[in-house]
């Protein structure tokens, strides 16, 4: 099955992923066979759109650059996260977010590799190469500009709409 014919940017496959992986995530009650299928085609298609240029909604011009590493390690780090009972995941761009009830598994965050953000009074998740200096953006107009999709589980393993 082809989960992403017709979507011809970057931008409307991340979010079509967000979808499918909100609906069929092995944590979150769906089933592994079709998550894999949906990440292996959806690592397929964003190979096929590296180097892809796009106006972001700050107007400036932006180049896709495919990392299997960078989409791989933020699928996985989404996985492991929601193992962790009373958080809601979040992923805007290629950092993942975290909030809930974060204080009784604040041990558990940092051993996963998550870092408190005082300011957004969030905990997140990025990978440990990129670096970039403070937006001074709000969490909103990061979802705005990157997308977002929230994920988050009830104690009977099932999808909680965010």
């Amino acid at each position: 099955m082809n989960y992403f014919q017709g979507l011809k940017t970057v931008s409307e496959v991340k979010s079509e992923y967000r979808k499918l992986a909100k609906a069929n995530h092995p944590d979150i009650g769906g089933v592994t066979a079709v998550m894999q299928a949906i990440n292996a085609a959806y690592h397929a298609v964003l190979a096929r759109l590296d180097g892809q240029v796009n106006f972001g909604s700050d107007g400036k011009e932006h180049t896709y650059r495919y990392s299997r590493e960078v989409e791989q390690e933020v699928i996985d780090k989404v996985s492991e996260l929601l193992k962790i009972p009373g958080v809601e995941v979040e992923i805007i761009g290629t950092w993942v977010w975290v909030s809930g009830d974060t204080k009784p598994v604040k041990e558990q965050l940092k051993e996963a590799g998550c870092s408190w953000h005082s300011k957004r009074l969030m905990w997140y998740w990025r990978r440990f190469t990129y670096r970039r200096k403070f937006s001074g953006m709000d969490i909103d107009d990061m979802r705005k500009m990157y997308g977002n999709q929230r994920f988050e589980k009830d104690t009977n393993r099932a999808m909680v709409p965010a």
